[in-house]
């Protein structure tokens, strides 16, 4: 009997003291894990902050590569807007011109007009030239007078199938048979004279009796003298008068009619041809 005591008190020495030394190593692992957690909390700490950055570098990389086309995109959308603006502008400009020649046209409806545009622009011996993109075959002959929205530009004086040459009036070797439009004058008193182009001068209203009254701003248009040109065409208008008590003629500069450096668009006297004068071959 007292052995089985002695047996069972054992047995329950043994069980606790097995429970104590499980509770122990359960303690001493929660030790280590929380020493663990305390030690790795850094590289953790490291390694959540070094992740979070390569994925924002990463995310800032492909935003920057699509502002980047973005970019391209608004400067392609841009660069061709721009060329749609300069086409515009372009068109509304031949617009406008156009419009002031049909102005002409109705302001003088006296004469039949073939329009043209003016491709070339140079110079024959140092003298101003045009080229018009209208010849022979759309029925322009030599001599036919030119002009613009303003006046006379100048005279045909080399045809091919479907190009001219224009000879303008600021070409020293072009002369224009005018007369100055005076308020009250008639034909008889109107001073003529010669418009005629000269190099560092520009361009001059020449032989006009020194009595003639010439005031700046008068009209200057051709006069038909010679045929060369039909009457009343626009040249320019009076500007400095030059005159000496003792000369037989005066001078005066004329501002020219016609826009001769910038005119794209023009129009063809078609309705008159200068005729030879008797005896005077072409």
């Amino acid at each position: 009997m007292r052995l089985q005591r002695l047996i069972r008190w054992v047995s329950i020495l043994l069980i606790g003291a097995f429970g104590l030394v499980a509770l122990d190593t359960l303690q001493l692992d929660r030790h280590y894990q929380i020493a663990g957690e305390t030690l790795l909390a850094p590289f953790t700490w490291a390694a959540a902050v070094i992740g979070d950055d390569v994925a924002g570098t990463w995310q800032s990389i492909s935003a920057i590569g699509q502002l980047e086309q973005e970019n391209r995109q608004l400067r392609a959308e841009n660069a061709r807007l721009a060329q749609q603006n300069l086409q515009l502008q372009a068109a509304g400009q031949v617009n406008g011109t156009l419009r002031q020649l049909l102005d002409y046209k109705q302001a003088h409806p006296e004469h039949q007009y073939h329009p043209a545009a003016v491709i070339a622009r140079g110079t024959n011996n140092l003298e101003a030239m045009l080229t018009i993109d209208q010849g022979s075959g759309d029925a322009l002959r030599l001599g036919m007078a030119v002009v613009d929205a303003g006046g006379l530009v100048g005279q045909i004086t080399r045809l091919a199938p479907h190009a001219a040459v224009v000879t303008p009036v600021d070409n020293a070797g072009s002369a224009v048979a005018v007369y100055v439009a005076v308020a009250g004058g008639t034909d008889k008193t109107d001073p003529s004279g010669i418009v005629q182009y000269e190099p560092g001068s520009g361009l001059l209203l020449k032989f006009v009796q020194a009595t003639a009254p010439l005031q700046p701003g008068a009209a200057v248009l051709t006069s038909g003298l010679g045929g060369t040109f039909a009457r009343d065409l626009p040249v320019g208008r009076i500007g400095r008068v030059q005159q000496s008590p003792v000369a037989l003629f005066q001078m005066a500069l004329v501002t020219p009619a016609a826009d001769l450096q910038n005119d794209q668009q023009v129009l063809v006297v078609t309705d008159f041809v200068p005729q030879p004068l008797p005896g005077v071959t072409p």
